[in-house]
């Protein structure tokens, strides 16, 4: 007797004031390049999930001028444990193998990117322009030993021996934004675009879900519905934000095909 595999939903449905996430059980699971993914292939580590979720994001809609960016609660699409989600995230950061960078774009929201993707397309970005020493020596000093997202003006001055016009280069690099008087969030050049591109997908997702009928809808209708304004990411990358952030709810229906 065969075995059939269960894979991730394709539909949403609507639960209190809450959409959600619905699908059937022969659904696929979106991947990066459009095959299905059974659930029970999906990564069961914080590092492979990553990994997964940074294979959604669309390189080419930025003309691979941003390193694949992986909303930090997309994890929780993927994991069943936010707890050990989050404990080999950290652990991931203080390996430097990833960067965690907060958005600004809703309460919390964080973004984490593989380090050597992130070290490299700046380095690219900077390569030959008058700054470029400031932003290398700002890679290996201040994001290589980072232990959060920000960074005093004490550390950078005092610690670092980072002078006020090297923060300001830094700052219109897009490598520093203003946290408050005294510190600075670090930084993703270019991650305005993205943000754009995220707050606009993720409307035309919610909306689209919250005028279907009871709430549900199916991943087919979703994509017919959300193709023009939320299809720039990708409606895969949009799911996971919008289960991970807990905006949706996800639950698997059956169909009846006659056997």
């Amino acid at each position: 007797m065969s075995r059939k595999r269960t894979t991730l939903p394709d539909a949403f449905r609507a639960k209190r004031s809450r959409p959600a996430v619905e699908s059937r059980g022969d659904a696929e699971l979106w991947g990066a390049d459009g095959a299905d993914l059974p659930i029970d292939e999906v990564p069961n580590d914080t590092e492979a999930a990553l990994r997964y979720l940074a294979d959604l994001f669309p390189r080419k809609l930025f003309e691979d001028r941003l390193p694949p960016i992986v909303l930090q609660h997309q994890l929780y699409s993927v994991l069943s444990d936010r707890t050990a989600a989050d404990r080999q995230l950290n652990e991931l950061r203080e390996h430097g193998k990833v960067c965690v960078f907060a958005l600004g774009v809703g309460e919390q929201t964080s973004a984490v990117v593989f380090r050597a993707d992130f070290e490299e397309r700046v380095r690219a970005t900077v390569r030959g322009r008058p700054w470029e020493a400031v932003a290398v020596r700002f890679l290996d000093e201040v994001v290589g030993a980072a232990q959060g997202p920000a960074v005093s003006r004490a550390r950078l001055l005092h610690d670092l021996s980072f002078r006020d016009a090297d923060i300001t280069r830094l700052v219109n690099a897009g490598l520093l934004t203003v946290r408050d008087v005294g510190s600075w969030w670090l930084s993703i050049p270019g991650i305005g675009k993205f943000i754009k591109h995220l707050t606009r997908g993720r409307k035309a997702v919610l909306a689209a879900i919250r005028k279907s009928r009871c709430g549900e809808l199916l991943q087919a209708e979703l994509e017919a519905r959300t193709m023009r304004t939320a299809g720039q990411l990708g409606l895969p990358y949009l799911v996971h934000d919008a289960v991970g952030a807990q905006a949706v709810k996800r639950s698997v229906s059956t169909t009846l095909d006659g056997s």
